[in-house]
């Protein structure tokens, strides 16, 4: 079943807390790009296919509209491809109306020693070494009669970085919908972000995801995470600070407005 999610009215941020209705809803048609940005995006595939061989042009979710009242935020999608996005994502497209602004979800975990859990990427993704929080783009996977279930978006990124089941209560103790990223200037993605609390201290996560990286590398299977990061809730800044990675804008606001909350 589709969730129905909210989010609060008030001045644009890039991080806001939910608290208003939201509903995502698919179209039939899909972005048409002139083709001039057509062959653009083409050439610059071919050659993120040479450096990248296992990245795969498939389907994504791309938000073309956002209408607001004042109960509800909606948002129209369509299918976009991921080319489209990473081209706008890498190289940028000037023109909004031809930009890819994806949509995606994601969960910020925190363990039961209080410590927010996140991931830096793997040397073969589109975002090598960067830190962040567990996510990635919805896809046609995440339809449900017309509309986007966020829930399983988040549900299937969760299991393919980490392997935890969103669903297991074992694992993870509760969960809920909370933050809203939107587009900035260089970052054109909607992001719905759950936050999630586990039943798992530090050391218990560690040794799990030790165990499911040596299960990936035994199978060859695809590594997204190449090691799990953890942030002490209280001392975001200072951690994030003193990180060489690349980190998403929005990181440092979602994890202070978290911290402010749990302290």
């Amino acid at each position: 079943m589709s969730q129905s999610i909210i989010i609060v009215q008030g001045k644009c941020k890039m991080i806001q807390q939910i608290n208003k209705q939201i509903e995502i809803n698919l179209e039939k048609d899909k972005i048409e790009l002139p083709k001039e940005w057509q062959e653009r995006i083409y050439q610059f595939w071919k050659k993120t296919i040479n450096e990248y061989p296992n990245f795969y042009d498939g389907e994504i979710i791309a938000v073309h509209e956002i209408k607001e009242n004042k109960e509800n935020i909606i948002l129209n999608t369509r299918i976009a491809r991921y080319s489209h996005y990473l081209y706008d994502d890498k190289i940028g497209i000037q023109k909004s109306e031809f930009g890819c602004f994806s949509l995606w979800g994601g969960i910020l975990l925190i363990t039961n020693d209080d410590y927010f859990v996140l991931g830096e990427m793997a040397e073969t993704t589109s975002t090598p070494f960067y830190i962040d929080i567990i996510g990635g783009a919805s896809d046609i996977n995440d339809v449900e009669q017309g509309k986007i279930d966020i829930i399983k978006t988040i549900e299937r990124e969760l299991k393919e970085e980490l392997n935890l089941d969103l669903q297991n209560s074992e694992q993870i103790n509760n969960f809920q919908i909370k933050y809203l990223e939107k587009p900035e200037e260089k970052r054109r993605v909607y992001g719905i972000i759950a936050v999630g609390k586990l039943n798992m201290i530090k050391l218990e996560v560690e040794n799990y995801y030790k165990e499911y990286l040596q299960e990936l590398q035994d199978n060859k299977g695809e590594i997204e995470l190449k090691k799990v990061q953890f942030i002490p809730i209280g001392k975001s800044r200072q951690k994030l600070e003193k990180m060489e990675n690349p980190k998403r804008g929005y990181l440092l606001p979602l994890l202070e407005k978290e911290e402010k909350q749990l302290m």
